[in-house]
């Protein structure tokens, strides 16, 4: 199980955030006041076997759509990052999940990420 309480560092501010639910496979984190979420999960496929592994950030922020009239009400909009594992139930070590996660983490610089949410592929 992961530690409890998690924290994130966005930016330059550092957030704590409590496990706030547990349902066995699955725990959410959240900040005191809830803006910013962990969900970390597990799902079993049972035909195939697969277990896919998730670990999803989230953030909230409430905004005015700047191409809105002048009053246009202010709305919650939120942004979401998650990484997800696809695990067979065999042929892979956890070496190659260590190898696979470093080789990912590596390719997402900032100018990837720029690019990709450019709608660049």
């Amino acid at each position: 199980m992961f530690s409890d309480p998690q924290s994130v560092t966005i930016g330059t501010v550092t957030t704590s955030l409590p496990r706030i639910q547990d349902d066995g496979l699955a725990s959410l984190y959240s900040s005191p006041n809830g803006l910013i979420r962990l969900r970390i999960s597990h799902q079993v496929n049972n035909k195939t076997g697969q277990i896919q592994h998730l670990f999803r950030l989230e953030q909230d922020v409430v905004a005015t759509d700047p191409f809105a009239a002048t009053g246009a009400p202010q709305v919650k909009k939120t942004l979401s990052m998650w990484f997800v594992i696809d695990q067979p139930p065999f042929g892979f070590s956890a070496t190659d999940y260590t190898n696979m996660s470093a080789a990912i983490q590596s390719m997402l610089t900032g100018s990837v990420i720029a690019k990709l949410i450019g709608q660049e592929h």
